[in-house]
């Protein structure tokens, strides 16, 4: 229902000079039911098509109609626009941790760093023990001239040397040098057979430990000899070791008469063991 031309909601009152009614219709309308004075002239009620009492008269007002049915849902409005990130709320409590997980896979090995930088030198060490002095550690020789020895078939002692070995695992070297001469009944050419021998430590000659056999002649002009050798003693004795040195014959021609050492040179070393 409306109000346009419908004199059943409203009669015309006084006229009316205030600014509302003297630029509209100069009248104010009163309600038909209570006479009270409406709100707005006729003008602004026709404006106003679809008001119902908006007068303060309850009267005017009709019943409550019932609530009609929903009406279908509009479309959806368009989303607006985000609106600003909301400040950051507090920091919530720690969790409890959780379970360790499984070992990774190991990663690939990278690449070696720069060398760093040299240390400091360290404090010198201790000097060590003195070792053994040299190769020679023990030396003794014997030179005799002359002798004029005549020999005979058993071991004749020519001369001696003498070493105190500190350490059984060193070596003994001994060196000699032997002139002879050979008699004859005859001066015609003659030989004898002359065996040279060293004995350690058996001073009965028992056992040699070196033996060389050499034939001495005498020409008829030239009668004089010489004789030389080169031993190694590999297992000497710890201590004093005493070496003797001998000659004899062993054989020669039916004119010979023997022979005679005129001159002798024996020598011993003491050598250390190789390292």
């Amino acid at each position: 229902m409306t109000w346009k031309n419908d004199n059943r909601f409203y009669t015309r009152g006084s006229p009316c000079n205030c600014k509302h009614c003297r630029n509209h219709c100069k009248y104010h309308y009163n309600c038909r039911y209570c006479n009270k004075r409406l709100k707005y002239c006729k003008k602004c009620i026709h404006r106003h098509l679809n008001k119902r009492c908006i007068v303060n008269c309850g009267r005017c007002r009709g019943a409550t109609g019932a609530t009609g049915a929903t009406g279908p849902a509009g479309a959806t409005g368009v989303t607006g626009a985000i609106g600003p990130t909301g400040l950051t709320g507090a920091t919530g409590a720690t969790g409890a941790t959780g379970p360790a997980g499984a070992t990774g896979v190991t990663g690939a090995t990278g690449p070696t760093g720069l060398t760093g930088a040299t240390g400091a030198t360290g404090a010198t060490g201790a000097t060590g023990a003195t070792g053994a002095m040299g190769l020679l550690t023990e030396f003794d020789q014997s030179i005799d001239s002359p002798t004029f020895i005549m020999l005979t078939p058993s071991p004749t002692l020519l001369t001696t040397v003498v070493l105190d070995i500190d350490d059984i695992t060193d070596r003994v070297w001994l060196t000699g040098t032997v002139e002879s001469v050979v008699g004859t009944f005859e001066p015609v050419p003659a030989y004898v057979l002359l065996t040279l021998e060293i004995y350690r430590n058996d001073p009965t000659f028992t056992t040699p430990i070196y033996r060389a056999n050499d034939a001495v002649v005498n020409s008829g002009h030239v009668n004089l000899n010489t004789t030389t050798f080169s031993f190694v003693d590999v297992t000497p004795t710890s201590g004093t070791d005493t070496y003797y040195l001998t000659a004899r014959l062993t054989g020669g021609d039916p004119q010979t008469t023997g022979a005679e050492i005129t001159r002798v040179s024996f020598t011993g070393a003491e050598i250390e063991a190789n390292s």
